[in-house]
């Protein structure tokens, strides 16, 4: 894991067309912090979590992360945060259908040259706390959709980011499932990393340290 340090976000505004769906928002979100962003649907609290973790342009406003500014970073320069330091958790997960559960969490271990003698001492750990043990050679595509976000959860444990963006972690999942998901967040919070997640949810938003609201 690449050291801890806090994004910050300093008077920053997203504006689509003619509709300006927030501004002058400003936040330091700190290593070891779970923080939601929250507010109705369609205020822009994914497109916040996109902006915050280089996926989209802010419109105006900067993002700095350990001091330096990456909102305006180079193209190299983001791939490498991506690689080293920014985790993802998407609605969609993000999985190749056609692999297996062990091909899919290979990917972060193959991304930090990990010696591949060592991928299934590090892989079965990482599918216990997720319910997934013994599930390895499963084919995604086999998986339900609950199976498959905890899949996606065993690959953010394994690349192990220092910031961790997560989008509606728990839309479409029960109360047992979604206790699980918030306990793995909340385990990689606890381990030093910054948790930023959008939700309308208020479970989560319970669960969570510090509430950005874009009401």
């Amino acid at each position: 894991m690449t050291a801890h340090n806090a994004i910050v976000l300093e008077r920053g505004a997203k504006q689509i067309g003619d509709r300006t769906l927030w501004k002058e928002v400003s936040h330091t979100f700190h290593p070891g912090s779970f923080t939601c962003l929250t507010g109705p649907s369609g205020c822009g609290k994914t497109t916040l979590l996109n902006c915050l973790g280089l996926l989209e342009p802010l419109t105006s406003g900067t993002i700095t992360y350990g001091g330096a500014r990456i909102d305006n970073a180079s193209a190299r320069r983001v791939r490498g945060l991506r690689r080293e330091s920014f985790g993802y958790l998407f609605q969609n997960f993000a999985l190749v259908e056609q692999w297996t559960v062990y091909q899919n969490l290979q990917v972060p271990l193959k991304a930090a040259r990990t010696p591949k003698a060592r991928h299934g001492e590090l892989i079965g750990p990482a599918l216990k706390p997720v319910g997934l043990t013994g599930r390895a050679e499963a084919p995604v595509h086999t998986l339900s959709g609950g199976e498959q976000q905890r899949v996606a959860l065993a690959r953010l444990q394994l690349h192990e980011p220092s910031v961790v963006l997560v989008d509606e972690p728990t839309a479409s999942l029960d109360d047992q499932n979604t206790r699980m998901v918030l306990d793995r967040l909340q385990h990689l919070a606890d381990g030093g990393a910054v948790v930023i997640v959008s939700t309308h949810d208020p479970a989560v938003r319970d669960a969570s340290m510090v509430d950005v609201d874009l009401s």
